[in-house]
């Protein structure tokens, strides 16, 4: 919270994403990337699934600085989308 505060600092984030078929279900193989900021700079990143026209969250991301973290996650759904802070909860640089 300090971050906020004391300084200036507003992350970029970039995903890339895939989803492909697995045993019945699907598999969601995503990387997560956090830049414009410094080594210390620690942000959870809310994930969001579109499935029939709704956004759900699937969870939290946490990266700290300059990063980029995989994630593979087995889905019950193919996602028509895959996208980070979609209901605006962090701040971030667009």
């Amino acid at each position: 919270f300090r971050q906020w505060l004391m300084g200036t600092e507003v992350p970029r984030y970039k995903l890339q994403w895939e989803v492909t078929p697995a045993d019945g279900a699907f598999l969601l193989k995503a990387t997560i990337e956090q830049s414009e900021v410094s080594e210390n700079f620690a942000m959870p990143v809310p994930i969001y699934l579109e499935n029939q026209g709704k956004m759900i969250r699937l969870g939290w991301i946490a990266l700290v600085g300059t990063q980029s973290k995989p994630v593979s996650v087995k889905l019950p759904f193919k996602p028509t989308k895959v996208a980070l802070n979609a209901n605006y909860d962090i701040l971030e640089q667009k």
